[in-house]
């Protein structure tokens, strides 16, 4: 198995990150069960697996403002079309 590698999402990772990038992006808001209040995004850089880490917690602001961005650039999510593939 790929581990990937674990980077600190920051202002400056988001302010350069091509939205396109992103392969895969989760996030669980505070009182969720598993990763509660914790935001992570996967790119492969350099032939790299790399997760960026938010995390409520830590940067209130950074974690709502980076949910909004991946929320407003989604395709498709389960909830869009309930009994569907995405």
């Amino acid at each position: 198995m790929i581990e990937p590698i674990t980077v600190n999402l920051s202002r400056d990772i988001i302010n350069t990150l091509p939205i396109k990038e992103i392969i895969y992006a989760e996030y669980a808001p505070p009182g969720a069960m598993g990763n509660e209040g914790g935001l992570m995004l996967y790119v492969i850089k350099d032939d790299k697996l790399i997760c960026y880490e938010a995390y409520i917690y830590e940067d209130e602001n950074l974690y709502i403002d980076m949910v909004t961005l991946l929320v407003n650039n989604q395709i498709s999510s389960s909830y869009d079309n309930p009994g569907e593939e995405v």
